[in-house]
């Protein structure tokens, strides 16, 4: 499946339903662990991957990456 990911084109295996792994997504894109993984949805909303979560891809989806914030102390 291809996929954009910060404004490359990546392909990225994918499981026969369609489906794969965050941690391969970072893979693919050689996004560091140290940063967040978006999915960019096409309504304009976005959808953070976590770790081990899994997601649905459709072809021409745009993931992208973002330094990881925290709020509150």
């Amino acid at each position: 499946m291809r996929v954009m990911m910060n404004g490359q084109e990546f392909h990225v295996p994918t499981e026969r339903d369609g489906s794969i792994r965050a941690e391969e997504l970072r893979r693919a894109g050689g996004i560091p662990s140290s940063r967040t993984l978006i999915l960019q949805q096409r309504d304009g909303g976005n959808e953070v991957l976590g770790p081990g979560q899994r997601v649905l891809v459709k072809p021409g989806e745009h993931f992208s990456d973002a330094p990881q914030t925290r709020r509150g102390r």
